[in-house]
């Protein structure tokens, strides 16, 4: 059995090294390593995600399946982060297979993940999929599929627009409303609207809605507050609870931020 204390000390030296830049230097040293446990594979792993070096992390990933190191929650994590970036949907697949055979399917970060690497990798049907069975989600959920849905649908939408015309677009828009993905579309559009200041944009997709639940209603209030406009931000708030949606702690937080300022 390798002592973890004896791995720790190289183990962070991959790390530090992969953070300064110097990621040849720290494959070498996990290279020469002679044991290594799953924190080891794990560092070498997230570094070549975290710089950009997608097919290398995948490569080793595959290479620490024919090892004596098993794949923890981790990996996983850090190998779909990889098949993302790299745009690679067959690995992922073959990952989302795999966390199913370890038993990992209810794991937050891990299906947060999946839904990254689905919505990237253009498949929002597989992302939906994944969405729908969690158990358990948190705010990283809905940012990861209301985004990677606007980015599916923005990128069909600007094909339209560019190539094949108005009628085509009106199509697509169609298709996003009867595949349900509507509400988190329309979700999508209000935060990135809002982001890049465009309020009188992000206004009546929020009046035209086909629901407005909690995410839409705290994405319109913390618009307005973000964008200077403390009143209407309140002046949603109220609407809001008269609505009969229930505020959460991020929307109650986001109401004492526009009334402080």
């Amino acid at each position: 059995m390798i002592c973890t204390q004896t791995l720790f000390q190289p183990t962070s030296k991959i790390a530090a090294l992969a953070r300064s830049g110097q990621i040849t230097r720290a494959r070498k040293l996990f290279d020469e390593m002679s044991h290594g446990d799953s924190i080891t594979w794990n560092a070498m792993l997230t570094s070549y995600t975290q710089l950009g070096f997608h097919q290398k992390a995948i490569s080793l990933f595959h290479h620490m399946r024919i090892s004596d190191t098993g794949p923890d929650h981790f990996t996983l994590t850090a190998t779909l982060s990889a098949c993302a970036g790299a745009f690679n949907l067959r690995c992922g697949i073959d990952v989302h297979a795999l966390i199913t055979i370890l038993g990992y399917q209810l794991y937050l970060l891990i299906n947060n993940s999946l839904i990254d690497m689905y919505g990237k990798c253009l498949n929002p049907s597989s992302a939906r999929r994944v969405f729908e069975e969690m158990k358990l989600r948190n705010e990283i959920t809905w940012v990861e599929i209301a985004w990677n849905i606007m980015i599916t649908f923005s990128v069909v939408m600007n094909a339209c627009s560019e190539a094949l015309g108005f009628w085509h677009g009106c199509m697509v828009h169609a298709l996003i409303i009867t595949s349900g993905w509507s509400s988190a579309a329309e979700n999508a559009m209000i935060d990135a609207n809002m982001k890049l200041g465009n309020t009188h944009e992000a206004l009546p997709i929020f009046q035209r809605a086909t629901e407005n639940n909690i995410v839409s209603w705290t994405s319109i209030i913390s618009g307005y507050a973000g964008n200077g406009h403390g009143e209407e931000a309140a002046t949603f708030f109220v609407d809001m609870v008269r609505s009969g949606v229930q505020p959460d702690d991020i929307t109650f937080g986001v109401v004492l931020h526009a009334c402080s300022g």
